[in-house]
């Protein structure tokens, strides 16, 4: 049986989300109304709501996966991987995706974006596709499948939304602490008692801002790793663990061949957590016997910058398939 996530536990991540959002800006702001009074509680509000706001309008347009596509310079995909897309739709028990393209750069790598039956999107690259076998091709179709039935653009939507919120707490504080710098240079003695009184709120501010961010960018990171496990586990369900392992050994490979992102490398990077390998920059693979393939270094340094990756290594993707398939 396909491992979808229920409904249910979709709405978890939003839930938590906001709420911690909402209650950190009430904290906050109550903070700030008892140090500084009315107008340093509604900067501290507006500093976090309007930035999860903004994000929110922005990621909306990820709901149009066409958008995404065309982003990348992808184009409509010919009648055949179209063909292959519906059967793979088919064979999930799921509506096909409302748009399919097909990338072209030598990088080899898929993804899936938009939520909603009519807003979905699958599209894979030319150096992907050039790869493949078309076994192996169905697995990652399989696997981008997996993101479409977890969710998963809109549960990273919300994740990114709620990080940008608390980032807005660091924002706040250094309004304060320059607002307080400039009532301490003022004449006026009721002036510089203010002014002392929300530097340490400043300071505070901030560094709950940075904490609170870099915490949560962590928790987003984690999440992003479990939805690959989850979109994996699809592929292996619908077109066994040996395609799957198969091409994602190829397409970490191609990143010691020296293949560059470059059209994948949009708007930032901002999409990197949708792809179905990390950057190949990103990857250092030298051959570890029995690893089943290449795979990253270990040791502790490692171990902590794996921690900061959307995807996990790919030793902990085969370890998965294996454990799901042990007759790989």
């Amino acid at each position: 049986m396909i491992p979808v996530q229920p409904p249910l536990q979709n709405a978890i991540i939003p839930a938590l989300s906001y709420g911690g959002v909402a209650a950190t800006a009430a904290g906050a702001a109550a903070l700030a109304y008892a140090a500084a009074g009315t107008t340093a509680a509604w900067l501290v509000a507006g500093s976090i709501a309007l930035p999860t706001a903004w994000v929110l309008g922005e990621f909306a347009f990820l709901g149009n996966g066409k958008w995404v596509g065309k982003l990348m310079g992808g184009k409509p995909a010919d009648t055949k991987l179209v063909s292959m897309v519906h059967e793979v739709a088919r064979r999930a028990d799921y509506p096909s995706p409302a748009h399919v393209f097909e990338i072209p750069t030598k990088e080899m790598n898929a993804f899936a974006a938009g939520f909603g039956k009519r807003g979905t999107c699958v599209a894979v690259t030319s150096g992907l596709r050039a790869a493949l076998t078309e076994q192996e091709l169905n697995a990652v179709l399989a696997h981008e499948m997996g993101h479409i039935l977890g969710g998963d653009t809109s549960k990273n939507m919300h994740m990114a939304a709620a990080v940008a919120g608390l980032g807005g707490l660091y924002s706040a504080g250094r309004a304060i602490l320059r607002s307080a710098g400039s009532s301490s240079s003022t004449s006026s003695k009721k002036d510089k008692e203010s002014g002392g009184s929300l530097a340490p709120l400043g300071l505070g501010l901030m560094a709950a801002g940075l904490l609170s961010q870099f915490s949560g960018h962590l928790l987003r990171l984690g999440v992003s790793r479990r939805h690959e496990f989850a979109a994996d586990a699809v592929a292996t369900e619908l077109y066994g663990a040996d395609a799957m392992v198969s091409a994602l050994n190829k397409i970490h490979a191609s990143a010691a061949r020296g293949v560059k992102r470059d059209v994948l490398g949009a708007r930032g990077g901002a999409f990197a957590h949708m792809y179905i390998a990390p950057d190949p920059s990103a990857v250092v693979m030298p051959a570890v016997p029995g690893s089943g393939g290449f795979a990253r270094k270990d040791g502790w340094l490692q171990r902590a910058f794996n921690l900061l990756s959307t995807h996990p290594t790919l030793d902990e993707r085969v370890a998965a398939i294996q454990k799901r398939s042990p007759s790989v």
